[in-house]
């Protein structure tokens, strides 16, 4: 997918949690460091940042071992009291005067037993799952054609928790993506940006290398290759009926007016968030929608929610694309920030 070489820094405490709860209910991928592989959501090995459910809700006290075995990667605490912080992350570093700017991607070492990722096999038993499967391939094959590359902008809306800072309420998200005669990704540079235009992360990767300019984070992924797609729901659905997730298929309006496809996954959850300053603690349901352009084959829109116990719901973030388009180059700086990823 294209979305899965982006180291992403996740900050806030409780909160952040509780918004990412909905995403990985749903069966969604996980939203901290995202290297290519097979799930989206997925990357994802590396310095990350992984909400998850008591250890006691995903398995049973009895299958696990005794004693357990926990590795701490990171703490997160709340601190209160009258602190007023401003802080703008740095882009991607500025070469130093006099500095000869390169324009080739530099050349990483070689990976051992690196391999293609299959092509996904069509479902045959879920009707429902080999339709989204087809729309999918259906879009993502017009971009895979290269050498070249894909250009695309998205724009999410979240409301934000108590206490949340990332994402802001806007977010603009542009990626330039390499793909090569086999439609495999070889470059790719994610940039996101406020609603003023301001830049507030930026993370590249080149081969199997990935560099977060913003966070300072940097590491190889899993060493398979992977071919561009914006798919981010065949993998949901594949999964449904392991977490329990109640799917349903509607038509539906786009934003434009065009005839879409609605699928809904519901899950419930199955443990009770309390996030700062909210009265209520969460013990409802996550949901995720996704509307699909039948003509095109493009899931335009998804939209995390959470419903309430008393049948009300909270959006909690939308998302749709505003431009995927396909050309034979980027701007002369996406190739000089791409030039700065070195690996080790």
């Amino acid at each position: 997918m294209a979305d899965r070489a982006r180291p992403v820094s996740r900050r806030g405490g409780v909160a952040d949690c509780a918004s990412a709860v909905s995403s990985t209910t749903a069966a969604r991928r996980p939203t901290a460091w995202r290297p290519p592989g097979p799930t989206a959501s997925t990357p994802r090995t590396g310095p990350s940042h992984r909400c998850e459910p008591p250890l006691a809700t995903r398995a049973p006290r009895d299958a696990l071992p005794h004693p357990t075995a926990v590795r701490l990667l990171r703490v997160y605490y709340q601190a209160k009291g009258p602190w007023i912080i401003h802080w703008q992350p740095p882009a991607a570093p500025t070469p130093a005067p006099d500095t000869p700017t390169a324009t080739v991607a530099p050349t990483l070492p070689a990976l051992p037993a690196a391999t293609d990722q299959p092509a996904p096999t069509l479902a045959v038993s879920n009707p429902l799952l080999r339709e989204v499967q087809q729309l999918a391939r259906k879009f993502d094959e017009s971009f895979q054609g290269g050498p070249g590359w894909v250009h695309v902008v998205k724009e999410t809306l979240t409301n934000p928790q108590a206490g949340q800072d990332f994402p802001p309420p806007y977010l603009k998200n542009e990626q330039w993506v390499e793909v090569d005669a086999g439609g495999y990704v070889t470059r790719s540079l994610y940039t996101d940006y406020d609603e003023g235009g301001q830049i507030i992360q930026q993370s590249a990767t080149v081969g199997d290398y990935s560099v977060n300019f913003t966070t300072g984070d940097a590491g190889f992924n899993r060493g398979a290759r992977y071919r561009f797609s914006l798919d981010l729901l065949s993998h949901d659905l594949s999964q449904a009926a392991q977490s329990g997730s109640n799917v349903t298929r509607e038509e539906s309006t786009c934003q434009d007016g065009r005839r879409c496809l609605l699928i809904t996954l519901l899950s419930a959850s199955l443990w009770r968030v309390q996030n700062p300053g909210e009265i209520q603690a969460f013990s409802g349901y996550a949901g995720r929608r996704v509307w699909i352009d039948p003509q095109s084959g493009q899931q335009v829109q998804e939209q995390s929610f959470w419903r309430l116990e008393d049948g009300s719901e909270k959006i909690t973030s939308t998302s749709r694309y505003i431009l995927v388009e396909k050309a034979e180059s980027p701007p002369q700086e996406i190739l000089d920030i791409l030039a700065r990823v070195h690996g080790p």
